[in-house]
């Protein structure tokens, strides 16, 4: 864990192929050197976006955070993922839907607003997140949070200049040119490579070899990089290893870090909370642990329920014990859990329609992977996650004591619109430090 605080929020690859057997030996792993096609249009740095229309979005976006939490519960194990970059990458994607395919994944994800409206909110709410950059120049305490967008197109493969505008516009992405047909392995280390760039190293091999094939038309791919300290940290010196109770009672000992300082707090009859902010005081980790039973109380998670728990947090004086933690996860059969939440036609080579990115209805989803990983400690938090969707494409007051002993919930949130970057749960915090 390095002094400083990477965060890689995650990221999203999506893999769109056709029907026709259709990845290139010959394409450079030098990000300039590639052939690129965009729109005559530059993003809009100042899209028509009203707060309503952003907060229906956020509300959408948190609905969906809750619902696919709800489909990784079903086990024992730490979770942790990133809703936003899962609904950013398919925003773009739901671009070029029509029919019953863009209808399935905006019940899937809650897109509410219609077709027009919804991608500027989308442009306002991201450039609004890039904008939450901080650093501190007396002490060099940072919060860098970098959200780049690509589409990797087949070569030759004829895709509509209505969706490169719309790519271009509302999230600065254009077209990389690969030839997946003849050098689909070239090809993956061409998009990881990328990858790894964007994600300042700390995602390697997001796409294993095979993932891209000769099927392969396109690659939709979505990093967000997020570093960041918190504004009061941990001393290590503080650290200790303590009690910690699982969620079937049995007791544990676990590294546990402490800190004595002013932080936004609230604690009822069912849970407390507390919110340790990170540098720049635009976005904070939101750690919620239940009073009673666990499982019960994750049951009834949503957002009204969250929203009500953040509206209530106040500055206290509190004398925190927190564990170190870290994580790593990967979902299992991606597909089926947005088939149950209403994204259907979209994974059926004969319904798919995605004929707002071609012209044609020669596109489906084929598979859904996503991992992600996170670290907590005394000075910040570190992350990163990758999900591939392929298509065949204060004054001092007496202390309060909070000592997070028992499973608890996490939330890395934007503090201003809501919208949740990381989301997971810790069971048991025992890792490798």
């Amino acid at each position: 864990m390095k002094t400083e605080i990477r965060l890689t929020a995650a990221l999203m690859v999506l893999l769109l192929t056709s029907f026709t057997l259709s990845c290139d030996s010959s394409s450079e792993n030098n990000e300039t050197s590639l052939s690129y096609l965009t729109s005559e249009l530059d993003r809009n740095l100042n899209p028509d976006a009203s707060p309503d229309e952003k907060s229906a979005l956020i509300a959408g976006n948190t609905d969906f955070a809750f619902e696919m939490f709800a489909q990784l519960t079903d086990s024992d194990e730490n979770i942790i993922y990133s809703p936003y970059s899962l609904s950013l990458a398919m925003a773009m994607v739901w671009g070029g839907a029509a029919g019953n395919t863009a209808a399935g994944i905006a019940d899937a994800f809650h897109y509410t607003l219609a077709n027009d409206r919804f991608h500027p909110a989308f442009n306002a709410v991201d450039l609004a997140l890039r904008g939450r950059e901080y650093i501190d120049p007396e002490n060099g305490k940072k919060l860098d949070l970098v959200i780049a967008n690509a589409f990797w197109g087949q070569i030759d493969y004829h895709f509509l200049e209505t969706y490169l505008d719309l790519l271009a516009l509302n999230y600065g992405a254009g077209i990389y040119e690969l030839d997946f047909m003849t050098g689909p392995d070239a090809c993956t280390d061409t998009i990881n490579d990328w990858i790894n760039i964007k994600t300042r190293g700390l995602i390697r091999n997001a796409i294993q070899r095979g993932t891209i094939n000769s099927n392969t038309r396109a690659v939709l791919t979505n990093a967000i990089y997020f570093y960041a300290n918190w504004i009061y940290e941990f001393s290590k010196s503080a650290t200790s290893f303590d009690y910690f109770t699982l969620a079937d009672e049995s007791t544990i000992t676990t590294e546990t870090m402490h800190i004595e300082e002013s932080f936004r707090y609230n604690e009822t009859d069912d849970c407390l909370s507390v919110e340790l902010p990170y540098a720049g005081n635009k976005m904070s980790m939101l750690v919620v642990m239940p009073k009673a039973d666990y499982m019960t109380f994750e049951s009834g998670l949503s957002r009204v329920s969250l929203d009500a728990v953040a509206f209530e947090l106040k500055p206290a004086r509190i004398n925190l014990s927190l564990p170190k933690f870290k994580i790593e996860y990967a979902i299992d059969e991606v597909n089926s859990k947005l088939e149950s939440l209403g994204m259907i036609d979209a994974f059926d080579p004969s319904a798919a329609d995605f004929s707002g990115i071609t012209g044609g209805r020669d596109l489906y989803i084929s598979d859904v992977l996503h991992k992600a990983v996170i670290a907590v400690d005394e000075t910040g938090t570190e992350a990163a996650a990758t999900t591939v969707v392929v298509f065949a494409e204060t004054a001092v007051e007496p202390a309060v004591p909070v000592t997070v002993d028992k499973p608890f919930l996490f939330f890395i949130r934007d503090m201003e619109t809501g919208a949740i970057l990381f989301m997971g749960r810790v069971l048991d915090p025992r890792g490798d430090y």
